[in-house]
């Protein structure tokens, strides 16, 4: 277009100076003119060729970098995650470790207190056994005995009014509920036991 515009105008200015020359003299000049012209609207032609392909490099350029610019905002994102990811790693590491350590305290603490309730009972027992043992030997060496005291004191007042007054506070002492069919409560003991 603006080669045809250029072209237009050397035309009009030819004309104008044609007037005053011969017609080979026009002629020459014309094909003159019109070879600078045509030469002219080449040339601009080119640059605008070039200029087009400049502007569609630059276009191109401008895609690249567009691209480029968002390859390098997604690597960002995925580095900022990244990170992320790795505190949350450390700081899920640090609480498990930390947690760890409590669940050995606690169970080294429950161990001790089960080692130290296994030393009582182990004492208790033992204390226990010995009580039994000394109780069999002392039931072994006086059952004759105490079946001697018993019928010996049998019959007799003061004997039945202790056996009474004992069963009696035996009683009290449980309560007044289970009373079985003899009349004497559940886990009472015997005349002879009371002795």
């Amino acid at each position: 277009m603006a080669a045809d515009r250029l072209l237009g105008v050397v035309e009009v200015a030819a004309v104008r100076s044609v007037a005053g020359f011969t017609e080979a003299e026009l002629l020459r000049g014309l094909c003159s003119a019109q070879m600078k012209a045509t030469a002219l609207a080449g040339a601009l032609l080119n640059k605008a060729a070039a200029a087009k392909g400049e502007v569609r490099k630059e276009r191109e350029k401008l895609g690249e970098q567009k691209k480029l610019e968002e390859a390098q905002k997604a690597c960002t994102v995925a580095n900022e995650r990244w990170d992320e990811a790795m505190t949350c790693n450390e700081d899920l590491r640090a609480q498990s470790i930390k947690e760890k350590e409590e669940a050995d305290l606690k169970i080294a603490g429950l161990e001790r207190d089960l080692a130290d309730e296994r030393a009582r009972a182990a004492a208790e027992k033992a204390r226990l056994e010995k009580e039994l043992t000394k109780a069999a030997s002392e039931r072994a060496a006086y059952p004759d005995l105490c079946v001697a005291a018993v019928e010996q004191f049998k019959g007799s007042a003061d004997f039945q009014m202790a056996v009474d007054a004992a069963i009696a506070n035996n009683l009290a002492r449980e309560g007044s509920g289970g009373a079985g069919p003899s009349g004497a409560t559940a886990g009472s003991r015997s005349e002879e036991e009371v002795i």
